[in-house]
Parts: C-alpha cells; structure tokens; sequence
C-alpha cells in the first residue's frame, strides 16, 4: 500500500477574518476536520484506484457519498468528512483516457459534494480538495 503524503495544515486551510464590533475574529475549522495526510494506491480487492484521506481520530464507519460517473465519494457516516474517493479506473482505462487525466473528473466530483454541504461541511471539503491538488500529481502517479 502506498506511504502517507503528510500534509501541512496551514497551505491548505486558513481561518476566516472579520471585525465585529472593533473585534477581530477569526474563524476556522476544526482540527479534525483537516486532513493530516493523503494516499493514492490501486486496491485490488475493490478494483479500484482510491486516493484516502486521514484525520486526526480517523475511525469513522464510512458510507458512499455521491457518485459521479466512475468516481465514488466515502464520506464519514457522522461527521460526513471525506474520506476515500475510488475511481473505476477498469472501466476508465478500457475507455483510453489515462489516471493522470482524471485530475478534471476529480476535481469536477468533488466541487459537486460542496456544492451539496452546509457551509462548514463546504470549507472542509474545500480544504481535502486542496490537499488533492496540491498532491494530485505524485497521487495520481503513485500505482
């Protein structure tokens, strides 16, 4: 199984600034909702290529989130955090198109799962969306 990619909270969340009343305030998620480290390995039981997310206190029972076309979303049961996204890579590449390619459809998949949250729900998917892309490329790359 592929080696943890350790991500560094602060490039990819940052808390949310106002003045109310004279008073700075600033807003942010929750350690736990910011994914610590990221993973992108084949796994030949499901056989599908998943591209995991860990957080702190990472056992959580998790459930299928939205699927977009070959890409399935596990989200956790409670928290609803993001935790696997598998792509069917069987069905993609018997179609032609390369893992790497697959950046957009991603992407694309993960901007509709905001696009379905509460706002805090969204800035946390924003920032696991973050961390794909800041890594995307040696994940992508990586089976």
């Amino acid at each position: 199984m592929a080696k943890w990619i350790e991500l560094d909270a602060s490039t990819i969340s940052d808390d949310e600034r106002s003045e109310v009343s004279g008073v700075e305030i600033r807003v942010g998620l929750s350690p736990f909702d910011i994914p610590d480290g990221v993973r992108g390995y084949y796994d030949d039981q499901r056989q599908r290529f998943v591209i995991e997310f860990r957080y702190i206190g990472n056992h959580e029972e998790k459930v299928a989130g939205p699927k977009d076309g070959h890409i399935t979303i596990m989200v956790g049961k409670t928290s609803g955090r993001l935790y696997e996204i598998h792509v069917d890579i069987d069905k993609v590449s018997s179609q032609g198109i390369k893992l790497t390619l697959l950046k957009p459809e991603v992407d694309k998949a993960l901007d509709r799962l905001a696009d379905q949250a509460s706002e805090p729900k969204k800035r946390s998917y924003q920032v696991a969306r973050a961390a794909f892309t800041e890594n995307a490329q040696e994940l992508l790359t990586s089976h």
